[in-house]
């Protein structure tokens, strides 16, 4: 039988008097795909934000591949793969899509820090940014400015950030606020 590769035990987050998530039990299987609906104020974000970091759960724990990530800083489980998007767009407007693209993939691939590094002249980034555009079907924007594409591209775009990121993990979510 295989192992869940996130489990989720008597997750809680309170505050003041105010019980935000109350006891969630859940184990995520490899390969399977979850959703967590509810209305507003159920408490999605609150979850989304324990499991990345964001916020500390009052009671219980997040293991995820066998390590117990609960109370870990949000850069340190970025780096074992769980991502996030936002329901507000944090892409950058003047930039191209391809170009957003090439500057997480710069980061992720250690390149952000070196003197001089130019991801426009890393054909290496330039090639990997536009096989993800592909695959999210959005190759044909790649040149266009970040800010005059539509609101479902722009999420598209963050859902390649994910991908880019970690490309184990990626909470999205609502593709609209509220």
């Amino acid at each position: 039988m295989t192992n869940p590769v996130l489990t989720i035990a008597n997750l809680t987050k309170r505050f003041g008097g105010v019980t935000a998530v109350s006891d969630i039990n859940l184990d995520v299987m490899p390969k399977e795909t979850i959703a967590i609906i509810g209305p507003n104020g159920a408490g999605k974000t609150t979850f989304y934000n324990m499991v990345s970091g964001r916020m500390q759960p009052t009671e219980g724990t997040i293991t995820l591949d066998g390590k117990d990530i609960t109370g870990l800083p949000p850069h340190k489980i970025s780096r074992l793969g769980v991502s996030r998007s936002f329901q507000i767009n944090n892409i950058f407007p003047e930039m191209t899509v391809q170009e957003n693209v090439e500057v997480v993939l710069s980061a992720y691939h250690g390149h952000s820090r070196k003197l001089f590094n130019i991801a426009s002249r890393n054909t290496a980034i330039q090639h990997e940014a536009v096989g993800f555009l592909k695959r999210l079907g959005i190759d044909s924007l790649k040149a266009q400015r970040a800010e005059v594409i539509s609101y479902g591209d722009k999420r598209l775009l963050e859902i390649a950030w994910c991908w880019q990121r970690n490309r184990s993990w990626c909470f999205w979510t609502s593709q609209l606020p509220g």
